[in-house]
């Protein structure tokens, strides 16, 4: 039995041909520029690590983790966008969904209270908690739509597979391709506001610990 192509994934599959050159390039300078940072912030965090300098190592941590992740999701993204055929899509979007899942419950243990007590030596503390306050607000509503969602799909035909292969088929046949690329569009969004965040208390952090050292 061939699987379903919605009317939805027809029209992206146009959109994809049509545009497959300039996203490649996107993809391309996007990856470039990931990688470069996921160095410096590997540094950072040995030269933190290494200083005994606790805070900012919880932070930098915290950008790498979130950096990291999203090269991840975009790596699956690229693959998930270009693959040419329902088998490959529906695989691609079984990974994506298993990712996003497992992410959900590490961010909110990355951005939990040891973060936020690092955060409250700043003296821009009430600024920052506020925006990582609806971050955490847009996470558990993105995860409030979609958990059963990722859960169905890591459970039963990605991280763990059930035996029934009819079981398994039923809930590969539910999932949708465009709708897929859409939630990992939605979750990116919510993971690149987390890291322009941290980049903010990394500034903070390092404009502090210059004016205690000033003093």
């Amino acid at each position: 039995m061939p699987l379903r192509k919605s009317q939805d994934d027809i029209e992206l599959e146009k959109l994809v041909k049509q545009n497959k050159e300039s996203f490649e390039r996107a993809f391309k300078k996007n990856f470039e520029s990931q990688e470069a940072t996921l160095i410096t912030i590997i540094n950072a965090c040995r030269h933190a690590q290494h200083n005994k300098m606790t805070s900012n190592q919880i932070f930098w941590n915290a950008a790498g983790f979130i950096s990291l992740s999203s090269y991840d999701l975009k790596v699956l993204g690229r693959e998930l966008t270009f693959a040419d055929n329902e088998w490959s899509r529906i695989y691609f979007s079984r990974q994506v969904c298993h990712l996003i899942y497992e992410l959900i419950k590490d961010l909110f243990e990355i951005l939990g209270n040891e973060f936020k007590q690092h955060i409250n030596k700043l003296p821009e503390q009430d600024l920052t908690n506020s925006t990582l306050n609806g971050i955490r607000k847009k996470l558990n509503s993105f995860k409030s739509e979609h958990i059963n969602h990722l859960k169905k799909v890591r459970n039963f035909a990605s991280a763990h597979r059930d035996q029934d292969v009819l079981s398994q088929f039923e809930v590969i046949e539910s999932i949708s391709w465009t709708d897929t690329i859409n939630l990992l569009t939605k979750f990116d969004r919510i993971m690149n506001s987390i890291g322009q965040l941290i980049q903010e208390i990394i500034t903070y952090s390092s404009e502090n610990m210059d004016r205690n050292q000033s003093r």
